[in-house]
């Protein structure tokens, strides 16, 4: 024995685990990124190659705010006192793949309340590149809901080898974000928030913009127990006459594969197919059974009873054998919908999801089992029919 300290295998993840391990890796900073995998690729080298291949793929399909058209070092972190735009910097709150966030000020009022900028990764080195970024914070502007990060105004910071943009929005006080926040609350509180997410996904569909990108990381949750949704960089003009698809051009273009692969949709891996507010519907539905189970979906099974025997089991104040059968059958079914591979079977909208999960909330039937006997009725008629 060489006398070297091994590493204890009993710490690192289960391959099984590859989706969730490859949700968590996406959202830390490149330096704890690269960290996490070298210890990993210390006892596991198979996996840390996979995850290795996954990150790589995901990095070269992001979205314009998500990582900018010319990559570039990350800037050095803003002192307290620097100014970028009319902001002055208090302190800086996180650090991710996509930029950094500030605590700010405006300059021209340090009395004021606080605000968050966001200084993106990367420049912009052309005209064409200034206007699409423009355009995509124009469709961002547009949202105006409690469920939704109140964006306040954005703008470029000249530096040597081009500009790199920057965003100010609403500074949230927040408790974490929602899976960290889910992991003390009963299982109504979690669905709860899931639905009021619903509500403010609902007035981003209604304002043609898509967001394709949700993701835990991306629904913080306040102290008084509502989330907020962030990060609407990763946007799609739904209606065909917006101004934002003037020229038909948009900043993700229609057909770009963009988000965090365990949260995409299908049709997002396939670039022939279209991407619609259901897309959206996918990803909460992978939100929601990851909260209710404490496991993505692909790890939990693709039945009924498959979801159903997980869910309820993350909490201790409303342990699984105190769920109904037939209630945590019902949520099973409201997941299963909302992230069925076929866009055409998922709820037809964001308010439709939420109704589902509020009649869950009331104790009363889903629709979404109704769906399902009526289904299995018409394709037992079908079967005796032809027969």
């Amino acid at each position: 024995m060489n006398g070297k300290a091994r590493p204890d295998s009993t710490n690192m993840p289960d391959p099984q685990e590859l989706p969730e391990l490859f949700a968590q890796l996406s959202e830390l900073p490149s330096d704890a990124r690269a960290e996490r995998l070298e210890a990993i690729r210390r006892v596991q080298p198979g996996l840390a190659a996979r995850l290795d291949e996954l990150l790589e793929a995901s990095g070269s399909l992001g979205s314009f705010l998500a990582r900018p058209l010319t990559p570039a070092p990350q800037l050095a972190t803003l002192a307290p006192g620097e100014s970028i735009g009319p902001y002055r910097i208090d302190a800086p709150i996180a650090s991710g793949a996509s930029g950094t966030v500030y605590r700010v000020h405006r300059a021209s009022d340090a009395g004021g309340p606080p605000n968050a900028l966001k200084v993106l990764h990367g420049t912009l080195h052309s005209d064409d590149a200034l206007e699409r970024f423009r355009r995509e914070i124009e469709a961002v502007a547009s949202l105006a809901h409690p469920g939704i990060v109140a964006f306040h105004e954005s703008g470029v910071h000249e530096r040597e080898g081009g500009s790199t943009p920057w965003l100010a929005m609403e500074l949230v006080d927040h408790v974490g974000d929602v899976r960290r926040w889910a992991r003390s609350q009963p299982l109504a509180e979690r669905v709860r928030v899931v639905a009021e997410a619903c509500d403010a996904l609902a007035h981003a569909h209604a304002n043609g913009v898509i967001h394709r990108d949700l993701k835990p990381a991306n629904i913080l949750v306040d102290r008084s127990g509502a989330p907020r949704l962030i990060d609407f960089g990763i946007v799609l003009a739904s209606r065909p006459d917006a101004a934002l698809m003037t020229r038909r051009r948009s900043l993700t273009p229609e057909g770009a594969i963009i988000g965090t692969l365990a949260y995409i949709s299908p049709e997002q891996r396939d670039s022939s197919r279209k991407v619609d507010g259901r897309t959206d519907i996918y990803a909460l539905g992978v939100v929601l059974c990851e909260l209710c189970t404490g496991a993505l979906p692909f790890r939990v099974g693709t039945d009924l009873a498959s979801f159903a025997a997980r869910i309820g089991e993350r909490t201790g104040s409303e342990p699984e054998s105190d769920i109904p059968h037939a209630r945590r059958q019902d949520l099973a079914a409201i997941i299963m919908r909302a992230i069925d591979a076929e866009p055409d079977r998922r709820y037809r909208s964001a308010e439709a999801f939420a109704a589902d999960l509020r009649l869950w909330l009331a104790g009363m039937p889903v629709h979404a089992r109704t769906r399902g006997l009526l289904e299995r009725a018409r394709d037992w008629v079908t079967r005796t029919t032809r027969a």
